[in-house]
């Protein structure tokens, strides 16, 4: 028995360290090809009660085996108006990434209604029902692909809101479809972009001091801004609506939870200051080549739902239409910059990656050790119980 004692610490630590090195959050993650785990993802609609229910169609590996397909109804994500959103709530910092080819609902190009893009979204959790609902009360990030102000021209879109104030910046996607990223380093939201076939792009930087510790994370979509912005706010986020000219397709490849952890140097540091922290910087740590980089797909074979009634006569400058009830202000720029009072924001310069950082695949409760696969901790477990029983009649 006393060969036993060298043998147990070894074994131990052996086989701890996979078990706690693993990622806590892999477990979140979805790769869209069972259906089954469609009963994983909450939905904000029936979270808060609102009743209706605004995506035609959730399909998970149905309609595209291996995708999750979304196509909603007009709808939005603006100041109080409330969109899609499927989640589930995280903890502390983390990083989620997902590949989405967004298109019309013919399947030929780019949506062809105003501000129909699907993407990340990250939003403070509201406890209210209908019926105690207040306006000024949504708070989120998001980083979005699909056709913004610009119908039938791909397009990426970014924002923040504050107390429902939101502020929007949209630029060309130059791509049909993109793997986008978003990380929460604390109170700073760092949204990543990346098409196939070429490197990760920091794309915005935010500051988010007001968002708490555990966040709704998750995906959503949004279209035909013309027709949602014409009900009033707490009108459109209790019904579906069945009119207008909703069109778009979104198809979510996976989507993936990681946890991530800012670098010492990095620490205390201003990350929405260029001059201190570099899009090298993040991207050192943010970016990976690991993980296999989509090729650019064919256009998903798809029967159209809806025929587009919408004929693209906006320009690559040209501003959103005022609406009845309220009107956005924005401008789309490649170079555009903006300020506002309630958060701190910064552009970002596209820069290749550097330093690449490798995801943490799922683990499991048991590891190989000395050519010996499958340990599983429950029957070391066992054997210790054993050991000690042995030791104590030794003794």
């Amino acid at each position: 028995m006393k060969s036993t004692v060298r043998i147990i610490p070894t074994l131990l630590l052996l086989i701890a360290v996979p078990i706690f090195g693993q990622d806590d959050l892999a477990s979140l993650s979805d790769e869209f090809d069972n259906p089954s785990t469609q009963s994983n993802w909450m939905r904000i609609y029936q979270v808060e009660q609102w009743g209706a229910d605004q995506l035609e169609e959730y399909d998970f590996s149905g309609a595209r085996p291996g995708w999750l397909r979304m196509v909603p109804y007009s709808s939005t994500w603006y100041q109080n108006w409330r969109g899609v959103l499927a989640f589930k709530e995280v903890t502390g910092d983390f990083m989620v990434t997902t590949h989405i080819q967004p298109r019309n609902r013919a399947g030929t190009g780019a949506p062809g209604s105003q501000f129909s893009l699907a993407g990340i979204m990250i939003r403070t959790p509201r406890n209210i029902t209908p019926q105690t609902w207040t306006p000024g009360g949504e708070n989120y990030v998001f980083l979005s692909i699909g056709a913004a102000g610009d119908p039938g021209v791909f397009q990426f879109e970014v924002k923040t809101t504050v107390d429902s104030d939101s502020n929007l910046v949209y630029t060309d996607a130059n791509t049909s479809e993109a793997t986008i990223r978003s990380a929460r380093l604390g109170n700073y939201f760092i949204m990543l972009r990346r098409a196939p076939e070429e490197d990760w792009v920091v794309h915005r930087r935010y500051y988010r001091e007001d968002m708490p510790q555990t966040l709704q994370v998750g995906m959503t979509c949004y279209t035909d801004w013309p027709t949602g912005s014409t009900f009033d706010p707490y009108v459109h986020n209790q019904i579906t609506i069945t009119t207008g000219n909703p069109d778009l397709v979104a198809d979510f490849d996976y989507y993936r939870y990681a946890r991530v952890e800012l670098p010492s140097s990095l620490e205390g540091v201003d990350l929405l200051d260029t001059s201190e922290v570099s899009d090298a910087d993040l991207l050192a740590f943010l970016g990976d080549q690991t993980q296999e980089t989509p090729t650019p797909s064919a256009t998903p074979t798809q029967t159209p739902t809806e025929t587009p009634t919408h004929t693209n006569t906006a320009s690559a400058t040209e501003t959103q239409t005022p609406t009845p009830t309220s009107t956005p202000t924005f401008t789309s720029t490649e170079t555009l910059t903006f300020t506002q009072t309630q958060t701190r924001t910064s552009t970002a310069t596209p820069s290749p990656s550097e330093t690449e950082m490798v995801e943490t695949p799922t683990g499991t409760y048991s590891t190989d050790i000395d050519g010996i696969p499958g340990v599983d901790v429950r029957d070391l477990i066992l054997f210790l119980e054993i050991w000690k029983s042995q030791q104590a009649g030794d003794d």
